[in-house]
């Protein structure tokens, strides 16, 4: 795999160790540095402070707590996707790119690859 996100800091919230596990090799080999955390409070106190690149996010938007991570990675311009079975077709997140579940690791590294290349404003106000 080409190496096309080099230095740049990916935050992946999954449940699930298998897919954990494949995100984080994806975004590896494609040059990244993948964090991997399973608990989405977790990965509501790492986005605080902000300085990530991008964001994979395993969470279902009717849960207060994805919502919160959602509306905090927006407030920080942090682009991210929605990786979950469930995609959001209505409300403030619909827009957010969503890919569904199961996907191959390559299919959330390119979406993420393409929302940077483009500014990542694809769920920005």
């Amino acid at each position: 795999m080409q190496r096309t996100l080099a230095g740049l800091l990916i935050l992946v919230l999954e449940h699930e160790p298998h897919v954990a596990a494949e995100l984080e090799h994806a975004f590896n080999s494609a040059g990244a540095q993948a964090w991997v955390i399973g608990s989405l409070y977790r990965a509501i106190d790492l986005v605080k402070p902000g300085g990530w690149s991008a964001a994979v996010v395993n969470g279902d938007a009717r849960q207060p707590g994805t919502v919160q991570l959602f509306t905090l990675l927006r407030e920080r311009s942090i682009p991210f996707v929605i990786h979950s079975c469930d995609p959001i077709t209505e409300g403030e997140f619909a827009q957010v790119p969503h890919v569904g579940k199961p996907a191959p690791p390559s299919k959330i590294v390119q979406v993420i690859e393409e929302m940077l290349h483009s500014g990542g404003k694809a769920n920005l106000p």
